[in-house]
C-alpha cells in the first residue's frame, strides 16, 4: 500500500477541482512545507495534522469532494458552511476549506488572489495568514521563521519573493492588522534565539523581519487608520476564533 502523502494528495484535490472549474489552493502548515525548504530543518519541523485549504464557494465543491472518496462533516458544515466546509477521508483525516475569506483573528478576501500560484496560495497571503495570528503557537513561529528564511522581502508576486508592498497597504488601510502584524513580526525577532539557527540563517530572518517592519511603517497611513490608531488598544482589535461546535450525543 503507499505510504499517504498530504502534499500528493492536495496536489490531487486541487486538480480535481480545477476539472470542476472550481478555484482552490492549499494554505496552512502544509503549504509551508510545499514552498519551504527550511521545514526539513529540525528546529523548524513541525507536524501537519490536517489540511486547510481555500476556494470560491462553487455548489460543485461539495461534489468534487464526495468524487475523491471523501464524506462530508454534516453538522461542521451545517453551522459553518457558510465560511467553512469541512471533509473527511476514509482514515478520518480532515480537510477544512475556508470559502474566498479567510476569517479567523482578522479577515482577508483571497477570492481575486487564489490563481496566483497553482497549487498554494501566495507566499505574501500565506505569511499574512500566519502575521494575523494573536495567540502565536510555536507552529506559527516556525512557519513565519521557514517562510522568511526562504523568501527575500521584495514589490513583486513573482518568484521567491514576498511582496512587502501588498502587506503594507493592507496595513496602511486597517490599524488592527497594522498592530498584530507587527506584533506578532516583532515577537518573532524576540523568539528567534531559541531555534537556534546558525548565524547567517539568522541573521537573514533579523534582517527581513526588519526589511518587513520598515515597509509597514513607511507606507503612508490612511485617514481610517489614523482615527483608530487614536484609539489604539482600549478597544479589542481582533477576533480570537471559536472552538468549533460538537454535537450533542442524545441517548
Amino acid at each position: 500500500m503507499t505510504e499517504y502523502n498530504p502534499i500528493d494528495e492536495a496536489k490531487r484535490i486541487v486538480e480535481k477541482a480545477r476539472q470542476n472549474g472550481i478555484a482552490l489552493r492549499v494554505l496552512g502548515g502544509l503549504a509551508v512545507k510545499y514552498y519551504c525548504p527550511s521545514t526539513s530543518d529540525r528546529a523548524l519541523n513541525r507536524e501537519c495534522a490536517d489540511m486547510d485549504l481555500i476556494a470560491v464557494n462553487d455548489h460543485k465543491l461539495k461534489e468534487a469532494f464526495k468524487d475523491l472518496g471523501y464524506t462530508a462533516d454534516e453538522f461542521f458544515n451545517m453551522t459553518q458552511g457558510d465560511a467553512r466546509l469541512v471533509f473527511l477521508d476514509p482514515k478520518e483525516r480532515k480537510v477544512e476549506v475556508f470559502l474566498g475569506v479567510f476569517d479567523m483573528c482578522h479577515k482577508f478576501d483571497f477570492r481575486d488572489r487564489l490563481t496566483i500560484n497553482d497549487l498554494a496560495i501566495s507566499i505574501t497571503d500565506l505569511l499574512m495568514t500566519k502575521l494575523q495570528v494573536v495567540e502565536l503557537t510555536e507552529k506559527d513561529i516556525k512557519d513565519i521563521i521557514a517562510m522568511l528564511l526562504d523568501y527575500q522581502i521584495g514589490h513583486t508576486d513573482e518568484g521567491k519573493t514576498i511582496n512587502a508592498k501588498y502587506i503594507a497597504d493592507i496595513c496602511s488601510k486597517k490599524w488592527g492588522i497594522y498592530k498584530t502584524f507587527t506584533d506578532t513580526l516583532n515577537s518573532t525577532l524576540t523568539q528567534l534565539e531559541k531555534y537556534r539557527l546558525d548565524p547567517q540563517k539568522d541573521e537573514i530572518v533579523r534582517s527581513r523581519v526588519k526589511q518587513l517592519l520598515d515597509e509597514i511603517e513607511s507606507a503612508p497611513k490612511s485617514m481610517g487608520w489614523k482615527s483608530r490608531a487614536k484609539i489604539g488598544e482600549r478597544m479589542i482589535w481582533y477576533t480570537l476564533p471559536e472552538k468549533p461546535l460538537v454535537p450533542i450525543e442524545v441517548k
